[in-house]
């Protein structure tokens, strides 16, 4: 009762750091690949029937149809996305990526709780609540959990898939194949860098049979080795089946529908996926030609050979220890991240010597050792890249806590001593260090999400101080509030060119032609009472006409036939001794002006 009373505390904490502040840049889509995938998502749109969804070339879902010729992600986080948006009507570029960032959260607080539960499987109660806590305070599974990305939707299922790895490590259960393929299938259709998660289940059915072997009520022979392999070979294959189902529905414009009209292109294909696509094309496991280029052009991309902007930034960035930097730095924070480190060097130390730990800690360390090498020896070493093992990072980090405890407690009890011990303060005290750093880390990173976005607060700022073209004046109910309102910059300062080529140097400016109506539609971004509005900077193009009038009016119209208030400036409209615009200020009978309409100036 006690651990399911704690795994609701640590659940109910995950949750607060990654749902609220889910709207942290006020809808302005800053990052560009979930403005990418935002963009994508809304351009879908869903389709009546099961044939139609496999229509690879007419499919609305595919994004190659709708206009997105290159995506390199997987199809099942927006199309799910796509379908909730539409159930929830959320489905534009600037209100689907809200409905996926709910998502992003919702994935990840579920991974949260599967760390848990395999946490109790190979160890205890208490190692599966604290590597949920450490997991669920990650700094940089709270960041993924606040963008609409892919990310968390294929670490969920990882965790998950190696969720049922264990069960297959620790029983004999038929149903524990399908489903380990069916959450590693839709894993890899959320983001294919996972496949090799399929070494886990190998391996753990490795260690079963050889545990089996070993156990003396186990007959012994190759019998028994033949029926136990074969058991294994057998729950190996269920998966392997059901992984390329799923992901064959759940990525489906990686692959064309049977009998496909498109033509075999062997010199391109090479001759493994030309016997592929020969043979899988009647039944419809034929690969996708345009799903194979965009995923050889993105392996490409994030090589060093890619001599491009995006791939400057790794140039000198040592392999590995840049990778294993960031992390300790940044995705989990010095207390944890240096933890986990030694948790991972330990439990190799305690593999090589046999532990009684031995299986758990094989899947843990392999899972984690080969992702990471494989990442961080690449060009490319985006810090998100490594969200698969920061939980398994933290399943090591949590049992090396709780083995301490465990050891000195043992060790204590041996020799008879009872009360306070400082091994035993130590313990207790280290355990509490490494939470509580982990705590202080991810809501050091939450309250990022809780504050006003910095570029939008200067940009807001800026509209408010910096002089634009017009200031308007507006009373609202936090006080006095000044919209900058900026003009279409048509012309050239007659003093600064030399002929009417616009391209010649010089700072442009806005003509307002004598005897013509200029009409400016703006709006506000808060409900007041407009009163007056100021012209920093006016001036006659050229010598000046003489004393005129300019007639200034706030309309509902372009042309000022619906006006709502009206004033005017008289004046030669001379330079300044420095060559620049006088300010010159307009008041006028106050009207209310409301966020919801459009005005013309």
């Amino acid at each position: 009762m006690m651990a399911f009373f704690g795994l609701f505390i640590i659940l109910m904490g995950a949750a607060y750091v990654r749902f609220t502040g889910l709207d942290w840049d006020e809808g302005h889509l800053v990052h560009p690949d979930e403005t990418f995938v935002s963009w994508v998502t809304s351009s879908m749109s869903s389709v009546p029937s099961a044939t139609a969804y496999f229509d690879t070339e007419n499919s609305t879902l595919n994004p190659v149809n709708v206009g997105h010729a290159y995506y390199v992600y997987g199809n099942f986080p927006t199309i799910l996305t796509r379908y909730i948006g539409e159930a929830i009507e959320t489905t534009s570029l600037w209100d689907v990526y809200l409905t996926g960032r709910r998502m992003s959260a919702g994935f990840d607080l579920v991974a949260v709780f599967f760390v848990f539960l395999i946490g109790l499987r190979l160890f205890d109660w208490r190692v599966g609540l604290l590597s949920s806590l450490f997991y669920g305070m990650s700094a940089l599974a709270i960041q993924l959990s606040h963008f609409y990305a892919v990310d968390t939707f294929a670490n969920t299922f990882t965790v998950i898939a190696f969720y049922f790895a264990a069960l297959a490590l620790t029983r004999h259960n038929w149903i524990d194949y399908p489903l380990f393929g069916l959450a590693l299938g839709l894993g890899m259709a959320s983001k294919i860098t996972i496949a090799p998660l399929a070494l886990i289940l190998i391996l753990a059915l490795m260690l079963r049979v050889w545990r089996e072997l070993a156990e003396p009520s186990q007959a012994q022979g190759s019998r028994a080795f033949v029926r136990l392999a074969l058991r294994a070979f057998v729950g190996l294959s269920m998966a392997g089946l059901m992984t390329i189902a799923t992901f064959r529905v759940a990525q489906p414009y990686a692959f064309l529908p049977p009998n496909s009209a498109v033509e075999v292109d062997a010199e391109k294909l090479g001759p493994a996926l030309t016997m592929v696509s020969t043979l899988g094309d009647p039944i419809g496991m034929r690969p996708n030609p345009t799903w194979i280029d965009n995923m050889r052009t993105i392996q490409y991309q994030v090589s060093g050979a890619w001599d491009a902007p995006p791939n400057h930034q790794w140039a000198h960035r040592p392999p590995l220890i840049y990778a294993w930097t960031n992390m300790v730095r940044f995705g989990m924070g010095l207390p944890l991240g240096l933890w986990v480190t030694f948790a991972f060097f330990w439990a190799l130390w305690e593999i090589r010597r046999g532990s009684r730990f031995l299986e758990p800690l094989a899947l843990l360390v392999l899972w984690t050792g080969l992702f990471f090498l494989w990442q961080g020896s690449g060009w490319v070493m985006a810090i998100r890249y490594y969200l698969p093992i920061y939980w398994t990072l933290a399943l090591l980090g949590a049992w090396a806590l709780v083995l301490i405890w465990d050891r000195v407690i043992a060790l204590l009890e041996s020799r008879r001593i009872t009360g306070w011990h400082w091994a035993r303060s130590f313990s207790l005290g280290l355990m509490l260090l490494v939470s509580l750093g982990a705590i202080g880390w991810g809501l050091a990173v939450h309250g990022i999400y809780l504050r006003p976005m910095t570029r939008v607060e200067a940009s807001r700022w800026i509209y408010e101080n910096v002089p634009s073209d017009v200031a308007l004046r507006v009373e609202t109910e936090q006080g006095w509030e000044s919209v900058q309102l900026g003009f279409h910059n048509n012309w050239l300062p007659i003093d600064s060119r030399d002929t009417d080529d616009p391209t010649q140097p010089g700072y442009r400016v806005t003509q307002l032609a004598p005897g013509a109506v200029n009409g400016f539609e703006f709006s506000v971004p808060t409900p007041g009472e407009l009163s007056s509005l100021r012209f920093h900077s006016l001036r006659a193009a050229g010598e000046s006409p003489g004393v005129t009038t300019m007639q200034v009016t706030i309309a509902r119209d372009q042309v000022g036939n619906e006006p709502l208030t009206s004033g005017t400036i008289t004046s030669d409209f001379a330079e300044t001794d420095e060559g620049d615009g006088r300010s010159y200020e307009v008041v006028f009978d106050p009207i209310d002006v409301s966020t919801s309409e459009r005005y013309w100036l």
